[in-house]
């Protein structure tokens, strides 16, 4: 039988591909590989997707009129009969199973640990470390295998260690530097043996680095700023280094004085938009507006939004999808299923056109599910229709439902209301909503209390500026004193007896404040009665509970009362770290004896908190401070002209957890609310 001939279709530089050309090497089949091929556009055509309907390269094109794809397959239909395992039966079944190894055990290790340094998705620092381990167990028993022989099957190459050796060449290329390696001895000899082969030297001759399997020195990271690049690249922009230099260069050339061939700026962003055609184009556009549904959806309750979802819905041209989270067991932290999510959003990012999607989370820690409604153009599951929207579409079963069924109309109030509980009685928990890309539009303040479920939002953040602001008073009148109190301590040396004995004192300061309060407030009383001052006594008397007609402190003795509060914690702290670290048979009496000591002062302190009225005093400046700052934000957010209200735009850009963008949130809203201007939040997903 003649050897196979044609040509292989790839983008260049493709390892899956080299597998198949280095086994046309060895078997000698006539191969070529071809030259006009341009990722996302020529394996879109027609002509291509009639042929090979996945759309996924390499591919062969035989020159009879045969093809194949799948890199595996093709490398088995160009090898000859010693590369298929020779004439055992035995020997074959071990080529399919190492070739099947290298599919299913190597391939998505190695792609989730270099697929985020090489820029094609986000890094997960879980996921990475998962990948790690993983190819650490690869190696390790392809490292004892190795032991005793020379090649995977047989005495000589086969194809189950051309498609191991291709699987392992970029993560000895990027990441399995010396110290990753050592311990594999005998798979390094295997490695370097096979790709010194001439065969497989001539089969990757034109790689565009020259040599096609080295070894890395160090290992890679993942980086930042790379991923941005290539994600810009591959979505048709221009990366920020590019945009940078052609900056630079614009400015140049307007120096230059060149007026007569300037540059109408619309055409050149015209110029630089992507020119991927959108996989919806072909289908009929129907009667439903999914933008006006989601503004809609953005700006109303509701109640209002899906009754307007259901009368503008079409049927005809448009479908809803039940989507569920296949396996619910490997969901643990909360935040991190959220994470999942929003992962998702970002890799559909070119969806957001033609779909709306609600998922909600339900259960707790490590008791939750997900599941979801989604709504887009066209009859069939929307995620075949691009290769960029098949990353995580599998990990989720999807159910077409029937708009009409009632069971539906239940659903879609569920989760487009996020309420309700899962299929195992689960409560809700919150939820994520693949909406319109953020346009920079304030969202009303209907969308917000619906998202947060009323007040709540509004009583987090005012405690939390509160939080702040008391923090800031405590830094700044007791943090002199305290770090003053330790520093001198430590460096005089004074013994557990003489902190004890300044405890004591701290105790007939209390009681001294105690009795400078009420002189106070007596003395203030006195002299407004003395003045006839009525607008200072009704002033006076008009912050007095009705139940309680005591006398508010002083200033002076709040001050000091917290500051005091802060000395005894720190005191406490600091000599039981010493008293702990004494040794002696003394330390134990000693360290119960001054926590004796540091309960009886905690108490005098409470009762001296609550003292003349105080706690009712504190309870009702802390609602009226809850109060004006609701109020604030509620005024500053729901502006009466918002094209003339002064706003501030917060970017959610930073690579970081849940805690680091709550972090971020809170500050833009102390700066908004410091400003008196609209917030604006911006991110992406």
């Amino acid at each position: 039988m003649a050897a196979p001939s044609g040509t292989i279709i790839s983008y260049p530089d493709n390892y899956r591909a080299y597998k198949a050309l280095i086994a046309a090497e060895y078997s000698g089949a006539k191969v070529q590989v071809g030259s006009n091929f341009v990722m996302g556009e020529t394996n879109k055509t027609p002509a291509f997707l009639e042929k090979f309907p996945l759309g996924k390269v390499p591919v062969f094109e035989g020159s009879n009129g045969d093809n194949v794809w799948e890199s595996s397959a093709i490398a088995y239909y160009l090898a000859n009969d010693q590369l298929r395992g020779g004439v055992s039966a035995l020997d074959r079944a071990h080529v399919i199973q190492w070739i099947s190894f290298s599919d299913c055990e190597i391939g998505p290790a190695a792609g989730t640990w270099l697929y985020p340094i090489l820029g094609y998705m986000p890094y997960d620092k879980k996921a990475t470390e998962r990948a790690q381990d993983d190819i650490k167990r690869v190696m390790g028993m392809l490292d004892k295998v190795l032991l005793a022989q020379t090649f995977l099957v047989g005495e000589r190459i086969t194809l189950a260690d051309i498609s191991v050796a291709c699987s392992l060449a970029l993560l000895y290329k990027h990441v399995m530097d010396p110290k990753f390696r050592a311990p594999f001895v005998n798979v390094n000899r295997w490695y370097q043996t096979l790709v010194h082969q001439a065969e497989f030297k001539a089969a990757t001759k034109g790689h565009s680095g020259g040599d096609a399997f080295p070894m890395c020195d160090k290992m890679e990271e993942f980086s930042q700023k790379k991923f941005q690049e290539v994600q810009a690249k591959m979505k048709g922009g221009a990366s920020p280094a590019d945009k940078k230099d052609k900056k630079k260069k614009e400015k140049k050339s307007s120096e230059s004085g060149d007026a007569g061939t300037a540059v109408d700026p619309t055409e050149e962003v015209l110029a630089a938009e992507p020119k991927d055609k959108d996989p919806f184009a072909t289908m009929p556009k129907g009667s439903f507006n999914m933008d006006e549904f989601k503004r809609c959806y953005s700006n109303e309750e509701t109640n209002k939004s899906i009754p307007f979802f259901w009368e503008k819905f079409d049927p005809e041209n448009y479908s809803i999808w039940y989507a569920e989270y296949k396996y619910p067991e490997e969901l643990t932290q909360v935040f991190m299923s959220c994470n999942l999510i929003a992962g998702m959003f970002q890799r559909l990012d070119k969806m957001r056109k033609n779909a709306f999607g609600s998922m909600c989370l339900f259960g707790e820690n490590n008791n939750s599910s997900i599941s979801g409604i989604w709504v887009w153009r066209g009859h069939e599951l929307a995620f075949t229709l691009s290769p960029d929207w098949q990353v995580d579409y599998d990990s989720y079963s999807w159910t077409k439902l029937d708009a009409k069924d009632e069971e539906t109309k239940k659903l879609v109030q569920q989760y487009f209301n996020w309420e309700g509980k899962d299929k195992q009685g689960r409560g809700f928990n919150q939820g994520k909503i693949f909406n319109r890309e953020d346009d920079g539009r304030r969202m009303s303040s209907h969308y917000i209390y619906r998202r947060i479920r009323g007040r709540s939002f509004f009583l987090v953040l005012g405690f939390f500026l509160l939080v702040v602001l008391v923090g800031q008073f405590l830094l700044f009148f007791g943090a002199p004193v305290i770090s003053s109190f330790l520093h001198e301590s430590r460096q005089a040396g004074i013994a557990p007896e003489e902190l004890l004995s300044r405890m004591q004192g701290i105790q007939a300061q209390l009681a001294e404040l105690k009795s400078e309060e009420s002189t106070i407030q007596r003395v203030l009383k006195l002299a407004c009665n003395r003045q006839g001052d009525s607008t200072a006594q009704d002033s006076f008397e008009g912050q007095e509970s009705n139940s309680d007609k005591q006398q508010l402190p002083s200033l002076k003795s709040e001050v000091a009362r917290r500051r005091v509060e802060t000395d005894v914690d720190e005191l406490w702290y600091f000599l039981s770290s010493v008293l702990k670290k004494s040794e002696g048979s003394e330390t134990g009496p000693m360290l119960s004896k001054t926590k004796d000591r540091y309960l009886s002062l905690k108490r005098d302190l409470a009762i001296l908190k609550n003292q003349t009225g105080e706690g009712n005093w504190r309870e009702r400046e802390m609602a009226e401070l809850a109060e004006l700052v609701q109020t604030r934000i509620a005024a500053l957010q729901n502006p009466e002209d918002c094209g003339t209200a002064r706003k501030l735009v917060c970017h959610l850009t930073k690579a970081c957890g849940f805690g680091c963008q709550v972090h971020h949130l809170a500050y833009c809203l102390i700066v908004a609310y410091a400003t008196d201007r609209t917030l604006i939040l911006k991110s992406q997903g």
